[in-house]
């Protein structure tokens, strides 16, 4: 396999060297691990997820998080397959902050992790007219979950067609 755009790396590591723990994180002190297969399957049906919610290649998705995350590299490489731009943004920022880099960068949606930050990204939405929607990392009521932008449906013709 020759690697040519940064999303190959995971492909090159599945093929070659396939890790039962290639990312991992703690919850409720318990550490959840994803291995290189599941990473490689999750970042492809959030790829597909990302696409029927109308992103095209181009257009350009926020992350905000305080915290290193799994859900992190796998937003990352199914936004890298399918030509999406991540603009990762600093957490400790205001709304008003947000508010400019997101009209600037025009920002479609945005991936948050916990404490905060919807609250923040939620009150800058107001005034980003590109900002559709706020997905959490972090599963609560009435907050659309990053979990939910996944298609179960075959990917790959979908994916090839974007990636190459």
């Amino acid at each position: 396999m020759q690697i040519s755009k940064l999303f190959d790396y995971i492909y090159y590591q599945q093929e070659n060297f396939p890790q039962d723990h290639c990312i991992g994180h703690f919850v409720d002190g318990k550490v959840v691990k994803y291995s290189t297969k599941e990473v490689l399957e999750l970042s492809r049906k959030i790829a597909v997820g990302l696409l029927e919610t109308g992103l095209k290649p181009g257009d350009r998705v926020g992350m905000v998080s305080y915290k290193n995350r799994p859900e992190w590299v796998i937003m990352d490489l199914a936004m890298l397959q399918i030509g999406v731009i991540n603009v990762p943004v600093y957490p400790t920022i205001s709304s008003k902050e947000y508010e400019y880099i997101f009209n600037d960068a025009e920002i479609k949606a945005c991936i948050v992790g916990d404490g905060d930050l919807y609250d923040k990204v939620k009150k800058a939405q107001a005034a980003v007219p590109s900002l559709t929607t706020i997905y959490t990392c972090d599963k609560r009521t009435n907050r659309p979950f990053w979990m939910d932008l996944i298609h179960d449906g075959d990917q790959s013709e979908v994916i090839e067609s974007k990636m190459r």
